[in-house]
């Protein structure tokens, strides 16, 4: 199956909450934009203190980052932090303030998610490619309105977008990707 044939079925099963990028895509559509902060990735000990860090830049600048919207969207983007330090030699994650609330590109140095493994990293709770839970994707799903997916073999970007405008217990699903 070839990467447009993934994106489709992947938007399909999803409703839009995951969508898979090409890199051409990610740089057209973020590479003008400057983050409002820069956070580096490079072991276990920077996933509590970027939650920590993001939450205190969100709380004041964000009049509605609150629970139990607040918490969900910073466990989520501890699992894609967590991520990278357990699959990854490091990254960084991005952040931006939109209209609806914050958003996080997460981006690391990896090796790429291989296609034909992306089913099961994206959708099979449970499976890990390092013997870890393997929950990080439904957690990330579950707590972000939108994921897009951008990887290649210079590593991966992920994009967790958040909606604290929508009910603050259900926030995964926008149905289509932008």
């Amino acid at each position: 199956m070839d990467f447009q044939a993934y994106q489709q079925v992947v938007h399909m099963l999803t409703q839009g909450t995951l969508c898979l990028m090409e890199q051409a895509e990610y740089e057209a559509k973020y590479d003008h934009e400057k983050p409002l902060m820069v956070l580096p990735i490079q072991g276990k000990e920077d996933v509590a203190h970027i939650r920590h860090v993001v939450d205190s830049f969100l709380q004041e600048r964000i009049p509605n980052w609150k629970d139990p919207a607040r918490n969900r969207i910073l466990v989520g983007l501890t699992e894609a932090v967590t991520n990278v330090v357990k699959h990854t030699p490091g990254g960084q994650v991005l952040v931006y303030i939109d209209e609806v609330g914050p958003r996080f590109h997460v981006l690391d140095e990896g090796p790429g998610l291989k296609l034909s493994s992306l089913s099961y990293l994206l959708f099979a709770k449970g499976f890990s490619t390092s013997g870890s839970l393997g929950a990080g994707f439904p957690v990330m799903m579950a707590f972000f309105k939108q994921i897009l997916v951008c990887s290649s073999p210079e590593g991966t970007k992920l994009v967790l977008r958040s909606d604290l405008s929508q009910a603050s217990e259900e926030l995964g699903g926008s149905g289509r990707c932008s």
